[in-house]
């Protein structure tokens, strides 16, 4: 089995790189008996501490991310520092302290691209897309062509159903960056919502192609096989990213008991779906889905009882009929 991101095998090592080079170089800063601030290795040893904090946050270790920066020096990694707790916090989900903390640091760095998209960010964590892109193209105005800046205004104009503006963004960067599966995948997200599920697929399989794999990749491909007609293939993209992801995303559940359900098999559906909301029990999709294919189930069953109902009154009078003439 792949790895969910490759490019995390990497982040790993280079970890694990810095901190044997942190402990060697302070190893040989306590031998040197150096007092002076800042010494060379001291001033490495911030250097590999910042692309350390980083890394850890591009893994997903967001505490020990937000731990790290908080080390570093303000008066040579000040930007940084900000940048890398703001994007903390919003990980963290502490979106009171962020917005608070980006207030704070975009009056001492009104000029930073960076801090913008990240204040971008916070906006379309809180709902407001409309926020999210005016953060998102003040910073193109100060860095133009910023694929970050870019990536993220794509994602903020499919939020709000800007689908042809978000494509041709997001065609611009897949050219320029064609092995980004971040960038191939909400290609195909937007070609879905555009309805043209044939080309969502192409984007998506080559997404799959370059080793990264999410749950957007399964999701998306089984909803645009869907769309086509393709129940076999569905079903069985929809069965491989469930047995990959059982408990990354409720909408894999989702998409299984679609899948279920347009082979005509109810019971798996059900089923699938009753999993589903053993690990999700507040996802409002899935609870939906269930109620859709239980109600449905129940009508044709009354349907078929009435159905039934009248054959039996037709066949009674019938009977009656006949009687009456055999007497």
């Amino acid at each position: 089995m792949k790895n969910a991101d490759p490019r995390l095998n990497d982040i790993k090592d280079e970890i694990k790189n810095i901190k044997k080079i942190l402990v060697r170089y302070k190893g040989q800063e306590k031998e040197s008996g150096e007092k002076t601030r800042k010494t060379r290795g001291e001033a490495r040893i911030d250097e590999l501490r910042e692309r350390h904090a980083w890394l850890l946050l591009d893994a997903g270790e967001y505490h020990e991310g937000l731990t790290l920066y908080k080390t570093l020096p303000w008066g040579t990694y000040g930007e940084e520092k900000y940048i890398g707790i703001s994007r903390a916090l919003i990980e963290l989900e502490e979106y009171h302290e962020a917005e608070k903390f980006l207030i704070k640091r975009l009056r001492r760095f009104p000029g930073s691209g960076s801090l913008l998209v990240a204040r971008g960010l916070l906006h379309r964590r809180l709902g407001d897309d409309f926020a999210a892109l005016e953060d998102f193209q003040s910073a193109l105005t100060l860095t133009p062509g910023d694929r970050h800046a870019l990536y993220d205004q794509a994602i903020s104009l499919n939020s709000l159903g800007y689908y042809d503006e978000a494509v041709s963004i997001l065609r611009k960067l897949v050219k320029k960056y064609p092995d980004d599966p971040e960038y191939l995948i909400e290609i195909g997200y937007s070609l879905l919502e555009q309805g043209n599920p044939q080309d969502a697929i192409q984007y998506y399989l080559k997404a799959n192609k370059t080793g990264y794999e999410s749950p957007n990749v399964y999701g998306g491909l089984c909803c645009a096989y869907i769309d086509l007609g393709m129940k076999t293939e569905a079903l069985e993209i929809a069965s491989e990213g469930l047995r990959k992801f059982p408990d990354k995303h409720p909408g894999l559940y989702e998409n299984l008991g679609e899948a279920y359900r347009d082979m005509g098999w109810r019971d798996d559906a059900l089923d699938i779906l009753n999993k589903g909301l053993e690990k999700f029990p507040n996802d409002e999709r899935l609870k939906s889905l269930l109620k859709e294919i239980e109600d449905k189930d129940d009508n044709s069953d009354l349907n078929n009882k009435l159905r039934l109902t009248g054959v039996f009154v037709i066949l009674s009078e019938f009977l009656k009929k006949l009687s009456k003439k055999r007497l």
